[in-house]
C-alpha cells in the first residue's frame, strides 16, 4: 500500500521510479516492472489525464441530451450531417428516371433473329 500511495503522488512515472529506488534501495529494472503493472496509471499526470478525459466525455454527453432535448435543434443536427454527406459523396445521377412508362407484353421480351427450322 505504502508504494500505491508513492505512486500515486508522483507527479509522474519517472519521478515515481525515482522514489521507488531511493526509498526502497530498488534497482532501475526493480523500479520500472512495479511502474509496469499499470500501476503507472495512478501517477499525477495519468490521474489528470483521466480527469480530463471524464470532463470531455461529460460535456458531450450533456451536448448530446441538449439536441436530444430539442427537437428543432435535433433537425438542425440531422440537416447538417446530411448535407456534409451530400457534400462528401454526392455526385451526379447515372440512370436516367423515365416517367413515361409503357407496359410491356411478353411478346417484347423476345428478341427478333433469324433461324432455321427444320421438320423430318
Amino acid at each position: 500500500d505504502a508504494i500505491i500511495e508513492l505512486i500515486k503522488k508522483a507527479p509522474n512515472p519517472k519521478e515515481a521510479k525515482a522514489q521507488l529506488m531511493v526509498k526502497y534501495g530498488l534497482s532501475e529494472k526493480q523500479a520500472q516492472a512495479i511502474l509496469e503493472m499499470r500501476l503507472q496509471r495512478l501517477t499525477g499526470l495519468e490521474r489528470q489525464r483521466i480527469l480530463e478525459e471524464h470532463s470531455k466525455i461529460l460535456d458531450e454527453i450533456a451536448r448530446l441530451r441538449k439536441i436530444l432535448a430539442d427537437e428543432s435543434l435535433l433537425m438542425s443536427v440531422v440537416r447538417q450531417e446530411l448535407i456534409e454527406l451530400k457534400e462528401e459523396y454526392g455526385d451526379g445521377r447515372r440512370t436516367e428516371i423515365v416517367r413515361d412508362v409503357q407496359e410491356l407484353d411478353l411478346i417484347d421480351y423476345i428478341t427478333e433473329e433469324d433461324m432455321v427450322v427444320t421438320v423430318s
